[in-house]
C-alpha cells in the first residue's frame, strides 16, 4: 500500500507488482495451500472489495488493495495465490481507480510449481480510462504461444503487464535480456515487474518500448526495493512522448519486492546467483583472431558469423561462436524446442566455462550474425538476446527479418563498438518440439 501511495504521488496511472510479491516462493505442498490462498471474484461480478462485503470469503488483503487503488485513484496489478473450490492458481488481479476488480488472469504455463493447478488456458485483457488496452501474462508464459502470442499476434495488443519471479540463466536467459528481446520481437510496450532476490538469481525489472528501445531497466545485486517510473507512449511512437511534453503518453510505475526461495541450484556471479546453460551440446568455434568469418551448422540450422575486433582475449577469457538446434530443459517440467546463433564469452578454455560475465580487453567493432529459418518460422518466437557484464541488455543493434519464399532470413548486427560483451545472439523458441514432463 505504501508503494501504491508513492506511485500515485508521482502521477502514475498504473502500478505493477511482481509475481510472488505477497506469498514468496516458499509455498507449502498442495494439502496446505488453502491457508495461503484467497478467493477472487471474477471481472464479470464487477465487485469492489473496498465497498462491499456480500461475498463472505473475500479476504482482507483484497479489501485493503481495493481501498488503496480507490483512495489513490490508480490501476493496480498484483499477483495473488488464488483459491477456487479445490483448485489453486497463480493469478494476477487488476483493480481500476475505483477499486473494482476488472481482470483476473490465471498463469497458464507453470514453471516447477507443484502447489498450483494448471487452469484452462485463457487470454485476458483489460481496458483503461487513459485509452490503453493491456494484456496480462505471468513469468514463464512469455516463452510460449498461449496466451502470449495470442495477445500480440492474434488480438494485436501492444501493451502488456507482466509479473514474474525469474531465475536467470547465463548467457541467453537472464531476466532483463529475455524481456527486452521479447518486447523487441513483438514491438510492444512491456511493463515487467520482477521479484528481487539476487542471492538466488531472481532479479531484474524493466519498462521496454518494443523496437524503440529500453526505457528503464534494473538488474542489481544488492538487497533493495526499487520503484521504476516512466512515461510510455500509448501508440508505439515514442517521439511524441518525452520528459518535457505530454504527447500521447501515460505514466506507468513498476515495483519489485524480495522473495525467499531456497531450493534452486545456481551459480555465483558477483554475488548474483545464476543458472548456467549446458554448452556441451552446442556446436562452437573459438575466436582466436581479430577477424572471424565462418558458417557453423547443427542439424537443420546454419549460422553465418562475420566478426571484427580490436583485439581478442585468449587467456583466460575468450569468445566463441555457438549454434544450437534441438530441445533443452526449461526447469524440471518441460523440454522445449530451441534454436540459437550466438557470440558468447567464456572464462577459460573449457566449454563449460562459457556464459561468464567478466571484464575483458576485447572490443568488438563489427558483429553480424545471419540465420535462415524454415517454413515453421511464423509459429516460433525469435528475438535478439544481448547482455553485457553488468547483467543488462543494450539496444545498439539492428535485427531484421526478411521473408524469402518458404524461408525467413534473420540478420542481427552490432551498430557501435562494444566492450565487455557477454552475449550477442539470435534466440528462437520452437513450440512444435515442446514436451511437458509434469502434469
Amino acid at each position: 500500500i505504501r508503494y501504491i501511495e508513492e506511485a500515485s504521488q508521482h502521477g502514475a496511472d498504473i502500478i505493477v507488482f511482481p509475481e510472488t510479491g505477497l506469498t514468496s516462493m516458499l509455498l507449502p505442498d498442495k494439502t496446505q495451500m488453502d491457508l495461503w490462498t484467497m478467493e477472487v471474484p471474477s471481472a464479470q461480478d464487477e465487485y469492489v472489495p473496498c465497498t462491499r462485503n456480500d461475498i463472505k470469503d473475500v479476504s482482507e488483503t483484497l479489501m485493503r488493495l481495493s481501498c488503496a487503488a480507490r483512495k489513490n485513484s490508480i490501476y493496480v496489478v498484483v499477483n495473488i495465490a488464488e483459491k477456487d473450490g479445490i483448485y489453486h492458481y497463480n493469478s494476477n488481479v487488476v483493480f481500476d481507480r475505483t477499486g473494482k476488480i476488472i481482470a483476473r488472469y490465471r498463469k497458464t504455463n507453470l514453471y516447477d510449481e507443484p502447489s498450483f493447478d494448471k487452469p484452462t488456458p485463457e487470454v485476458v485483457t483489460f481496458d483503461t480510462d487513459f485509452g490503453v488496452k493491456f494484456g496480462i501474462i505471468i513469468c514463464f508464459d512469455i516463452l510460449f504461444t498461449e496466451p502470449t502470442l495470442n495477445l500480440t499476434r492474434t488480438l494485436g495488443v501492444s501493451n502488456i503487464v507482466y509479473t514474474f519471479a525469474w531465475y536467470s540463466e547465463v548467457p541467453f536467459l537472464t531476466a532483463a535480456q529475455v524481456h527486452a528481446g521479447w518486447a523487441y520481437s513483438q514491438n510492444i510496450n512491456l511493463l515487467a515487474a520482477g521479484c528481487h532476490n539476487p542471492e538466488l538469481g531472481s532479479s531484474g525489472s524493466g519498462i521496454y518500448w518494443g523496437r524503440d528501445g529500453i526505457r528503464n531497466v534494473t538488474m542489481i545485486s544488492n538487497l533493495k526495493h526499487r520503484l521504476l517510473i516512466s512515461r510510455v507512449p500509448k501508440n508505439r511512437n515514442p517521439q511524441t512522448c518525452d520528459a518535457d511534453t505530454e504527447g500521447d503518453c501515460t505514466t506507468t510505475t513498476h515495483n519489485y519486492m524480495p522473495a525467499l526461495p531456497d531450493w534452486q541450484k545456481t551459480f555465483d556471479y558477483n554475488e548474483v546467483k545464476m543458472w548456467h546453460n549446458d554448452f556441451t551440446v552446442f556446436e562452437y568455434v573459438q575466436l582466436n583472431d581479430t577477424q572471424f568469418a565462418q558458417t557453423i551448422c547443427q542439424n537443420n540450422l546454419c549460422c553465418d558469423f562475420d566478426i571484427s575486433a580490436k583485439s581478442i582475449d585468449s587467456t583466460p577469457v575468450n569468445y566463441r561462436a555457438v549454434v544450437f538446434d534441438g530441445i533443452r530443459p526449461y526447469g524440471y517440467g518441460m523440454d522445449g524446442g530451441t534454436r540459437v546463433c550466438g557470440l558468447i564469452q567464456c572464462a577459460n578454455e573449457s566449454i563449460t566455462s562459457c556464459g561468464s560475465l567478466m571484464q575483458t580487453n576485447t572490443t568488438f567493432t563489427h558483429v553480424t550474425i545471419r540465420a535462415t529459418f524454415g517454413e515453421d518460422y511464423s509459429s516460433t518466437v525469435t528475438f535478439p538476446s544481448v547482455l553485457n557484464n553488468a547483467f543488462l541488455p543494450f539496444d545498439h543493434f539492428t535485427f531484421t527479418e526478411v521473408e524469402d519464399g518458404n524461408q525467413t532470413n534473420v540478420t542481427m548486427t552490432l551498430t557501435e563498438p562494444t566492450s565487455d560483451l557477454v552475449t550477442f545472439s539470435i534466440y528462437s523458441r520452437v513450440f512444435s518440439r515442446d514436451k511437458w514432463n509434469l502434469p
